[in-house]
């Protein structure tokens, strides 16, 4: 059902032909895929900073809306659209998820920064005042360095994209009285891996607990003081955004969406979906219709 939601590549939207990064002016992109409103995914990393406009986005159906120095920042097979009054003055950026490897031969490196967690709401951040020039001018140099045709200087682009990655994370706990020591981070990152490899099927924590090798308990407590839910919260909302994915496909069946999510009918399906998000899933698929399209096949 996912491959019926459109997939842009950066090959496909990149006028350089790289296929694994882009820097551009937010207007001259938004100019060259103003068709580009109805939901879809990205292939690739994809971040936006708004430096002036109006308007409105959506990352995985929770919305936004734009203000000064806003910036969001979304990994591959999240769901986005947008809606502007106007152009909008900004940066844009997409690269490829192996465009770090050749420098920091990991690429789970990204995964380390709080807006590429995959959460909407984790997604987007305002720049504070202070940091706002210094953000602004690198991912000027980024533009800087992408010839109108070429092969621009790979590891500088590597540079100076993770500087703006650090610029900003600084930023996530600058309210925070401590971050996460490095063991709460690498087993909570290993909780949301697990999730996504086993949220059809697992739907309990004791079975993440199991692989993890704690508690139940020391789970729970992990993710209530570093995520603000219990681990079981965190599985549903990941079950709840897959129906949501999943739903928004014209003709999709909700049917075998249920079975598709291991639920052992439609009926017990619709339950859950309607306790989390306060309609059922027909209603939900013509809400989201009313106000959004996919394209026509």
């Amino acid at each position: 059902m996912d491959a019926k939601i459109p997939v842009f590549d950066n090959c496909s939207i990149s006028e350089s032909g790289q296929e694994n990064f882009l820097a551009m002016d937010l207007g001259q992109y938004i100019r060259k895929h103003a068709d580009m409103v109805f939901p879809h995914r990205h292939s690739f990393y994809h971040l936006v900073l708004f430096v002036e406009g109006k308007g409105r986005f959506s990352i995985d159906f929770t919305n936004f809306t734009i203000k000064p120095y806003l910036a969001y920042f979304m990994s591959p097979g999240q769901v986005h659209t947008w809606e502007f009054e106007g152009v909008p003055n900004g940066y844009v950026v997409n690269f490829s998820h192996d465009f770090f490897h050749s420098l920091l031969l990991n690429p789970e490196y990204i995964g380390q920064f709080g807006f590429f967690s995959g959460s909407a709401d984790d997604n987007v951040i305002i720049v504070p005042s202070l940091k706002r020039e210094r953000a602004g001018f690198l991912l000027k140099e980024l533009i800087q360095e992408m010839p109108g045709s070429g092969f621009p200087n790979q590891n500088l682009l590597q540079i100076i994209l993770l500087h703006f990655f650090h610029l900003l994370e600084d930023r996530k706990f600058e309210t925070q009285e401590a971050k996460p020591s490095a063991s709460v981070r690498a087993t909570l990152e290993q909780f949301e891996t697990l999730i996504e490899l086993h949220f059809k099927k697992e739907k309990f924590p004791s079975f993440y607990a199991d692989k993890l090798r704690i508690s139940s308990n020391h789970l729970n407590n992990l993710c209530k003081e570093h995520l603000g839910m219990q681990a079981g919260e965190f599985i549903r909302k990941r079950i709840i955004l897959e129906a949501k994915r999943s739903l928004i496909i014209p003709g999709s069946s909700i049917t075998s969406l249920s079975y598709d999510l291991n639920f052992s009918d439609n009926s017990n399906f619709t339950k859950f979906f309607k306790k989390h998000v306060g309609m059922n899933p027909e209603q939900f698929r013509k809400k989201y219709a009313s106000s959004h399209a996919l394209p026509q096949e």
